[in-house]
């Protein structure tokens, strides 16, 4: 009951303290007025701080668009922490949760766990003290304009009943007051901006076109401080919207010149935006993220202009653009709202008047100062008689015309007649009674002048009669012009048409002036003659007079219908060049003519008549047949070639070739023609060095080249060597307009040239073969006379080396036969004897059989077996031991006694480098395709 009490009691304490706050609020909003507004309201929210404990308080409001809040008061408690700038402006559609709880109109808490949302972009600070805030939402007639914010360093729980009632209650009395001074702001801004309006206008009203660009430096100026921005630029485009004309800026202190990159943009340097500035629609770019990643263009221009916020309008009246007004920001972003674009499109409104004042005062004043050049350039001066007010006017020209001081009075009516010749005074004294009683309006007459220097001029007088509704004169305007020239020019042309009937009648061409009806009105002496027909004939009919006939170049006759005159008529188009042979019956040589048929037509567009005319070129068409049978011969040489020929354009176009280049080609004419040679035809490696040659043609450093060579690549790819002679072609004004070169297909006979050197080497390789084998065959032939020497010499040293030896080995029999046995110590000195002895008489059979040259006679042979047989009855010494191990096991086919002596040999050659008892050691064996015996000594050698 106690705690219930207490509870109760301290319930009525914040009831006490919410109150007594809420009413020094409510007093102090109550005498506020706009002097004190902001300090009130500051208060008000220091106070309501320091009661809640908040670091820091904030009322944010909503911009015009509803697409963002703006921060309007910030109050902050020392230490506080701080945050970033992004949080000056917080957007609606990137803080939908945020901004759906505010609209709610009901109090709550704000957290970081809730500000880490996916659909949340706001971060609350960036130091950890900030744990909670208390979001009050501002509504007026449940239309949400803004909240305040209180943020503290614990974290709030939810809020009771009683605080959501007394912070509902606070929203409504901030919400009024903010209301307040945001109207009283408004009001003030919008009276600002309207004197802003009223000096700008004064500015432009007090300057005349030539001072429109001093008057626009200074609105920009004026404008870039009032809408507190670092840039104010005016573009003025081209007529064609291409680009710039003239471009005007002002930027505030401290911010970069851009002025460079403004005053070169053209509108195709942004194709993403090009549609929007064409058709004058407004450009808003609050940050760089507004642009399309994909307009990458305009994202470099937009760098380049060192702008973080830009919005551009056009300059239009009615549907006429003549440039665009813009606003940037430099050191922050900006959002642009919709009451500011209404007051830039209001400036720009301004701008546009302004500068088509003065495009009109510049064209009226041009166009002026034309009509005063051209009025001079053609001697011509106005003048103005008003009968009403009895007042004459006289421009400069005409006071000229008539050869009056230009300075002078505007002389009476008698004094103009008296610079009149005679002989047109009273026809001009009289044209006035018939101009008014007729009530003529327009009229015309041409009159000579005296001047008071005696000059005589030509003068027309236009007039042109104003009439009042009474039907009497009011104002007479005139124009008068200096028509010597013309007068001049009349005499001159019937000078010319004198001359030109001279011409008509004299000139070698037959000429007839046909009428519309087809009949001939006028003619020639030539063309009598060149027809062959009397006038009789001729005028007055058609131009086909019977007993002769029109023939076509093919040999087809020409028909009535089809005659130039008749076609001329049905199609009114001119027909020019056509050629006819006239065949008469009196003149066994028929007539060629060229003939041309022209119409004239009268101011409606009919034809009036018809110039026929026709010239001999008989002797020009027996001419073409000529050159035709030279052409035909000369082309029949060309195509019958033995050798290549082409002609060649400058740049080394085939324009001719013969039927001799299409086969080598393997091509028609019609696939080589109008393709370049060098890089069709001509082979890559020889490619360069004729394009070389021909260039030095082409240039006229060579007049021609007598002897080259190179290779044509034909359809399927073979080459084909050409030997080529090339001279250039000229024009009959010595003119070089291309190359003809011949050439001549060599690929067989180089191919034969080849052949036959192949032959030559072939030959002299068998002939130094041949000699190499006589001089083997004489040095065989020396050897083997100098071996059947030697052989003869070796035989009879062996016959007489084997005698004594013979008594040797008998001796040696009988002193072995009587010491066997007896141990005199001799033993071993008899067996070295005796095998002395044998191997002697194996070295004079070896020379033996070295000079009888015996051939090899091969037996199969086992191998193993046949030298465990042949060492069985090898002797030897007593110191040395033989081991064999036979693992061939193959029979091969051997020379039994060569081999037996080869292995003795071996043998021999051991035993007596043997300096000790130890074995030696006989192996065969085999690899693939041989047999092998190998030997090798354990003892000491």
């Amino acid at each position: 009951m106690a705690l219930l009490n207490i509870k109760r009691q301290l319930r009525s304490r914040e009831r006490e303290a919410y109150a007594n706050i809420l009413s020094r609020i409510s007093t102090r909003f109550i005498n506020m007025n706009s002097d004190v507004a902001n300090e009130a309201i500051g208060q008000s929210l220091v106070e309501l701080s320091e009661f809640l404990g908040a670091g820091r308080c904030s009322i944010y409001k909503i911009n015009a668009d509803e697409a963002f809040l703006e921060r309007f008061f910030e109050w902050r408690k020392t230490g506080a922490p701080d945050f970033t700038d992004a949080e000056k402006w917080l957007s609606l559609n990137e803080n939908q949760w945020y901004f759906q709880q505010i609209r709610t109109g009901e109090p709550f808490i704000f957290k970081p766990s809730i500000a880490a949302r996916g659909d949340i972009n706001w971060q609350m600070g960036t130091e950890p003290e900030i744990r909670s805030s208390i979001v009050i939402p501002m509504l007026i007639e449940e239309q949400l304009v803004g909240h305040i914010a209180f943020d503290f360093s614990v974290e709030k729980q939810m809020l009771g009943d009683l605080q959501q009632r007394y912070f509902k209650l606070v929203g409504e009395m901030f919400v009024n007051a903010v209301a307040r001074r945001q109207y009283q702001l408004e009001k003030e801004e919008q009276l600002a901006f309207e004197r802003l309006l009223s000096e700008i206008s004064t500015v432009f009203i007090k300057h005349d076109h030539s001072q429109v660009d001093q008057g626009i430096e200074i609105a920009l100026e004026k404008l870039g401080n009032f809408c507190k921005v670092d840039r104010c630029t005016l573009f003025l485009a081209s007529l064609d919207l291409k680009q710039p004309e003239r471009v005007y800026q002002w930027a505030a202190p401290n911010v970069p010149d851009n002025y460079p990159v403004v005053s070169s943009i053209k509108i195709s340097d942004l194709p993403q935006y090009i549609r929007k500035f064409k058709f004058g629609e407004t450009v808003i770019i609050s940050e760089r993220n507004d642009i399309p990643e994909t307009a990458t263009e305009e994202i470099q221009l937009y760098d380049k202009l060192l702008a973080k916020s830009l919005f551009v309008i056009p300059l239009k009246i009615y549907s006429e653009i003549y440039g665009y007004f813009g606003l940037s920001t430099y050191f922050e972003t900006r959002k642009w709202s919709k009451i500011w674009i209404s007051r830039a499109t209001l400036i720009a409104e301004i701008f546009a008047n302004v500068v088509h004042r003065r495009r009109m005062e510049i064209a009226f004043k041009e166009s002026t100062e034309f009509l005063g050049l051209a009025m001079v350039t053609a001697k011509m001066g106005t003048w103005t008689v008003d009968l009403v007010n009895d007042k004459v006017f006289w421009s400069r020209g005409a006071f000229k015309l008539y050869g009056l001081p230009e300075n002078g009075p505007v002389p009476s009516f008698e004094v103009f007649l008296e610079q009149i010749e005679p002989e047109f005074r009273d026809r001009i004294k009289n044209r006035w009674d018939k101009i008014f009683n007729e009530k003529i309006t327009s009229h015309s007459d041409e009159f000579r002048v005296i001047w008071p220097n005696g000059e005589r001029h030509w003068i027309e007088d236009r007039v042109q009669v104003h009439y009042n509704k009474d039907g009497l004169p009011e104002r007479i305007t005139g124009i008068c012009l200096n028509i010597d020239k013309r007068k001049e020019d009349a005499r001159t042309i019937q000078s010319g048409e004198q001359v030109i009937e001279s011409l008509v009648k004299y000139v070698e061409i037959g000429l007839m002036l046909v009428s519309h009806d087809s009949n001939v009105i006028h003619y020639n002496d030539k063309a009598l003659k060149l027809l062959d027909l009397t006038p009789e004939q001729l005028k007055g009919k058609e131009p086909y007079p019977a007993g002769w006939k029109l023939m076509y170049e093919d040999g087809r006759e020409l028909m009535p219908d089809e005659l130039p005159v008749r076609k001329v008529l049905e199609s009114r188009e001119p027909e020019r060049n056509l050629a006819l042979q006239i065949v008469h019956d009196k003149k066994p040589e028929p007539t060629w003519v060229l003939v041309n048929a022209v119409p004239q037509m009268d101011a409606n567009g009919d034809i009036r008549h018809i110039i026929y005319s026709f010239s001999d070129i008989t002797r020009r068409k027996e001419a073409e047949e000529f050159f035709k049978t030279e052409r035909d011969r000369s082309e029949m040489y060309f195509q019958t070639a033995g050798s290549i020929l082409v002609v060649q354009a400058m740049d080394g176009t085939v324009i001719k070739i013969n039927r001799k280049g299409c086969e080598i080609l393997k091509m028609s004419c019609e696939e080589i023609i109008g393709k370049n040679w060098f890089t069709h035809f001509i082979s890559e490696s020889y490619r360069k060095g004729a394009r070389f040659l021909f260039d030095e043609l082409v240039s006229g450093q060579l007049e021609n080249i007598e002897y080259t060579e190179f290779a044509l690549v034909n359809r399927i790819g073979e080459e084909r060597l050409i030997t080529c002679n090339s001279t250039v072609i000229r024009d009959p004004n010595g003119k070089i307009i291309g190359v003809l070169s011949s050439g001549e297909d060599i690929t067989q006979r180089r191919h034969n040239e080849a052949e036959l050197a192949n032959y030559r080497y072939e030959l002299e390789q068998l002939v130094e073969q041949r000699t190499d084998a006589l001089e083997e065959a004489q040095k065989e032939l020396l050897i083997k006379e100098k071996l059947a020497t030697l052989g003869q010499l070796i035989a009879v040293v062996s016959h007489e080396l084997r005698n004594p030896l013979g008594a040797v080995r008998s001796s040696f029999f009988v002193v072995k036969e009587r010491t066997v046995g007896h141990e005199l110590g001799i033993e071993k000195a008899l067996v070295r004897a005796e095998r002395n002895i044998v191997r002697c008489d194996r070295i004079i059979e070896e020379l033996l059989d070295y000079t009888r040259r015996p051939q090899n006679y091969f037996q199969k042979t086992t191998v193993d077996r046949w030298l465990d047989s042949l060492l069985s009855e090898y002797v030897l010494p007593e110191n040395v031991i033989l081991v064999c191990d036979f693992s061939a096991g193959c029979s091969v086919n051997i020379d039994r006694e060569r081999f037996h002596r080869c292995v003795t040999n071996v043998l021999d050659n051991a035993c007596a480098a043997m300096a000790s008892a130890d074995a030696a050691i006989d192996k065969p064996g085999i690899h693939p395709d041989e047999l092998f015996v190998s030997t090798h000594s354990d003892g000491q050698s």
